[in-house]
């Protein structure tokens, strides 16, 4: 191998290990080059056994994601929270936890009313208090109901309540390690038709048996109502379709 490959490899494994699940795309930028130079290093340390990547689609977008060969994922359902963002004092052995939307989860050591009332899944669960921050493991309900291993989430704080949310929802995609920078990517729409039929009431009926001002024209039309007037009211059926088509496209995707 090249100095200059041996080079690439020791800064891209060295921000592998910083930032554990970074993207071709973030070492790339970080380093300031190009992300085929830095695929061509991770492909070269995933030979050596120095890393490990994994394949996922988030936004739309197929991305890389690299991590050191020893690292071990935390668990998906356990939300830590740094004991410098709280005050530690008034956290103590439960939690309240609350299911407020479909992208945030609220945390609480204490019952919150508005959030008791909104909340479509509300749990009390212990918490675990470790040196540097409090673990917090969401039950089943509320893991399984946000697809928190298949997710991205951000943790805030605001006084003593926290919250989790829900930036993106990643999907696993089995594909070779070393796979190409560049692939060509399939999307279909399917097609459909409708037919819509709309009944209309014309509620506007002249005035024909009163006396007109002279010089103020003709007859203007007002609207009568319906209620009364319903067997004099005539009406008036539309029939429409409503279409939508597409076509299968192939396009290319840079693996980020």
């Amino acid at each position: 191998m090249q100095k200059r490959g041996k080079e690439t490899d020791a800064l891209v494994l060295r921000e592998v290990k910083k930032r554990p699940g970074c993207t071709i795309h973030d070492i790339a930028e970080r380093l300031d080059l190009t992300n085929g130079r830095v695929d061509g290093s991770v492909n070269r340390l995933l030979s050596q056994g120095k890393v490990k990547v994994k394949h996922s689609l988030r936004r739309g977008n197929l991305i890389k994601e690299v991590y050191p060969k020893e690292y071990v994922p935390k668990p998906h359902d356990v939300v830590e929270i740094p004991r410098n963002m709280i005050d530690d004092d008034l956290w103590k052995e439960t939690v309240e936890v609350y299911a407020l939307s479909r992208s945030t989860i609220a945390i609480s050591p204490r019952k919150v009313e508005d959030w008791d009332r909104k909340a479509f899944i509300r749990e009390r669960i212990p918490i675990r208090k470790g040196l540097k921050s409090l673990q917090i493991e969401l039950p089943s309900s509320i893991s399984d109901f946000y697809q928190l291993d298949n997710s991205e989430t951000s943790l805030s704080t605001t006084g003593n309540l926290a919250l989790v949310t829900i930036e993106s929802t990643t999907l696993p995609v089995a594909l070779p390690p070393t796979y190409p920078a560049e692939a060509m990517y399939v999307y279909r729409v399917t097609h459909f038709s409708m037919v819509v039929e709309q009944t209309e009431v014309i509620s506007y009926l002249p005035l024909s048996d009163i006396d007109l001002v002279k010089g103020e024209g003709e007859v203007k039309q007002i609207p009568i109502s319906t209620e009364f007037y319903l067997s004099r009211v005539p009406k008036k059926t539309r029939r429409f379709t409503l279409t939508s088509s597409t076509e299968s496209n192939e396009i290319p995707v840079e693996v980020k």
